[in-house]
């Protein structure tokens, strides 16, 4: 059982210097109780969401933040990048698919093993986006109230 905090730590720490190299702002914040996680996976997870944030995002923010909803926890990575278009909201989690192939060095591998790993833990990952600047991925953990 682990509480976010030890998850955005690490993100802020790792990521920071990416974000600002490109000229973007990383806000980091947390908000959530204890989940019950892998740390080790859920910062391999959440980091992938975040460096295809940075990556995506070209001005502006990316932000993550740990969330509480009823009786789940998790972590979400939101930025103002290109936006997802709901017709590929399935697929970008298909192994080697990428909505806009570039030469930026990437397989369009990272979704689809954020996707197993979350399924590995039990957990769920979800994307909201407006298709055209938004994106919004939250990593559902399952809730654990401290002793």
């Amino acid at each position: 059982m682990t509480g976010s905090a030890e998850v955005l730590d690490y993100i802020d720490q790792t990521y920071r210097s990416l974000a600002e190299a490109k000229g973007i702002e990383l806000l980091v914040s947390n908000q959530t109780g204890y989940c019950a996680t892998d740390v080790s996976l859920m910062k391999r997870i959440v980091g992938n969401l975040v460096s295809n944030a940075i990556n995506s995002t070209h001005e502006g923010q990316v932000r993550v933040a740990g969330v509480m909803e009823d009786d789940r926890c998790g972590i979400s990575v939101e930025e103002t990048g290109v936006g997802i278009p709901e017709a590929e909201h399935e697929r970008i989690f298909d192994q080697f698919y990428r909505i806009n192939p570039r030469n930026d060095g990437g397989l369009g591998v990272g979704l689809s093993i954020s996707k197993q790993m979350c399924e590995l833990l039990g957990h769920e990952i979800e994307l909201v986006s407006d298709g055209e600047s938004r994106s919004k991925f939250t990593v559902w953990a399952k809730h654990y109230q401290s002793p």
